[in-house]
């Protein structure tokens, strides 16, 4: 009788526990088409904001940051009071961009961000700030008169033209210096002089306390120095305003052109508000407040020629080529490489490989490549 009695309540907690069983899957179920149903009209509503909004044609018709961020694709986080010495706005965002990736630019997105962000927050200075890729973009603005004032990208004003600029300069080096006379000078910097005397590595020098990174450039905001390292060695080195030592002889970042001309002498190239010199040991360029330097290679080419002779384009892997001549020098400054496109540059030492999907341009040699050079009889296939 017992052993009837406890086998009909096992039989009654199994049913129990079935029935419960049942009822939490149906629970559960129901929660997840009701979110799965929500979800879809979230989406559904996203969708037709996002098409509302992108009618937009003014910077009047935005009312909120949640139609700026539907508008430039972005997401927006949230908004709050800043703690922020005369910031007014805190905005978390995730961009749909990476603004210090060198390869894009993205100047007009940013300042659309801030145009339309700075008109709904009634021109309060406000910062945005992207957590998921780094980057803090401060505003301050002129309430009164419903004007943006300046903006910095990671601490930085003028942010994309000084990137353009940086850009332009490597862009002389690699054309404008060959055969170019030395200029007699003496550099005053000992942070250059010890780079000199280490054959310009990095790990050689203090630069002082590294509180950013934009666009392959280590930021010393303090010391006013801007670095960019390629294979352990310095490829470049800018002194801003902030940097108050002499640079070269008694010249510094506040040193006007007609000073810088009248201490060096007619410089290797002239552009007005930038000038550069070549010397012994280093290329300097002068613009905007800024004195940007760059090393003097020396360097061995008997083994990159002999790469090259023996390529043919016809018979070979691009990639396999390029690949023999980054296995020869290892401080490239730019290497891109997909299915249609292969792009490899040393820009100090004036040489670049390039191929894309239509034409190959393969071997590029510029005017401050120098050492052993190819004769054209070793050139097979397409090098320029």
């Amino acid at each position: 009788m017992i052993i009837r009695n406890v086998k009909e309540k096992i039989k009654n907690h199994k049913k129990t526990f079935i029935i419960i069983s049942i009822i939490i899957l149906l629970f559960l179920i129901t929660i997840i088409a009701i979110n799965v149903h929500n979800d879809k009209k979230r989406k559904e509503f996203i969708r037709q904001e996002t098409e509302r909004v992108r009618q937009y044609s003014a910077i009047t018709d935005f009312r909120n940051l949640d139609e700026v961020a539907l508008y430039l694709n972005c997401k927006l986080i949230k908004q709050q009071d800043s703690k922020r010495d005369n910031v007014k706005y805190d905005v978390y965002m995730e961009l749909p961009v990476k603004v210090d990736d060198e390869n894009g630019n993205y100047k007009n997105f940013v300042e659309n961000l801030i145009q339309f962000s700075a008109y709904v927050l009634k021109y309060k200075n406000f910062v945005i700030i992207d957590e998921k890729n780094q980057t803090s973009i401060l505003v301050t603005c002129n309430e009164e008169k419903q004007l943006i004032e300046k903006y910095y990208i990671n601490n930085i004003e003028n942010y994309f033209e000084l990137a353009e600029r940086k850009q332009q300069i490597n862009e002389l080096k690699a054309n404008e210096f060959k055969g170019a006379e030395i200029t007699e000078f003496e550099i005053s910097s000992q942070i250059i002089n010890e780079l000199i005397a280490n054959n310009w590595k990095s790990d050689k020098v203090n630069f002082g306390t590294q509180e950013s990174f934009y666009r392959n450039y280590n930021i010393y905001f303090d010391e006013g120095i801007e670095v960019r390292v390629v294979a352990g060695k310095v490829f470049n080195i800018v002194f801003n305003n902030k940097y108050q030592n002499n640079i070269i002889n008694n010249l510094n970042t506040k040193s006007t052109i007609e000073e810088i001309k009248n201490s060096l002498g007619k410089p290797t190239f002239d552009e007005g508000s930038l000038i550069g010199y070549k010397g012994k040991d280093i290329y300097a360029f002068f613009y905007n407040n800024q004195v940007s330097i760059y090393p003097v290679e020396q360097y061995e080419t008997d083994e990159i020629a002999k790469a090259i002779s023996e390529k043919n384009v016809e018979n070979s892997n691009e990639k396999v080529f390029v690949d023999a001549i980054k296995n020869i020098w290892k401080d490239y400054d730019i290497y891109d490489f997909d299915e249609n496109n292969v792009k490899l540059q040393y820009t100090l030492k004036g040489l670049a490989v390039k191929y894309d999907s239509t034409t190959k341009k393969g071997v590029i040699v510029y005017n401050n490549y120098k050492g052993k050079l190819l004769r054209k009889s070793d050139f097979r296939g397409n090098y320029k």
